[in-house]
């Protein structure tokens, strides 16, 4: 009975952890400037999924510490949050603005990486970054040129890019896609906690 109710405690902390989850999706505006791989055909498109609504009315507000999962495509490459990384400098952090109903406005800061980060001249990057008043950028494989705090900061792109100067659309989705799955699987644990419960007491009469 003990290992049940112990489940049942789990379960409970495991759905209402997620109950909150939001998607938002985000489709760029076409690359208007282009080098190498990259073609006026191609944008970025992406979605973040956070643990909670980022709050309405935020400025500048930093989602690193809700964001459950990431991925964007910028018709050349994918980055994921298995495949790269959210760029660690201070001045590439991931903060956004949303209107009163808690819709994104802006993306403040997003900056993708590849794994792994380069450290050292001249160390080649791929990133995909989102930044206010419509910039978005792309590129593969660019040298570092610029070191800072043991990571690389500023690249020479321009030979293999993909960029957009007006702004792009963010749109939310809620409930977020991975919360049905994630319910289903819970109900059925549920479901074989309570057969395990009524086993249990069905022995005991026997």
């Amino acid at each position: 009975m003990k290992i049940v109710l112990a489940g049942f405690a789990v379960l409970a902390l495991f759905i209402n952890s997620h109950a909150n989850a939001t998607v938002y999706n985000y489709t760029g505006p076409n690359f208007t400037a282009v080098a190498g791989s990259y073609t006026t055909a191609m944008r970025i498109t992406g979605t973040i999924v956070t643990s909670s609504p980022i709050p309405p009315n935020s400025v500048n507000f930093n989602i690193s510490g809700i964001l459950l999962g990431w991925s964007f495509s910028d018709g050349v490459q994918t980055i994921n949050d298995v495949t790269g990384l959210l760029h660690p400098h201070s001045s590439m952090v991931t903060e956004f603005d949303t209107d009163g109903l808690g819709n994104i406005t802006a993306a403040v800061s997003l900056t993708l990486v590849t794994k792994p980060l380069g450290t050292t001249l001249p160390d080649t990057d791929s990133i995909i970054q989102i930044l206010p008043a419509g910039l978005d950028t792309a590129w593969v494989n660019a040298p570092c040129t610029n070191v800072l705090a043991g990571v690389c900061t500023d690249w020479n792109f321009l030979a293999n890019v993909g960029q957009a100067h007006t702004a792009g659309v963010w749109a939310t989705v809620a409930p977020a896609s991975p919360v049905p799955t994630m319910i289903g699987w819970s109900l059925l644990v549920l479901g074989l906690l309570l057969g395990l419960t009524g086993l249990g007491r069905v022995r005991r009469l026997v």
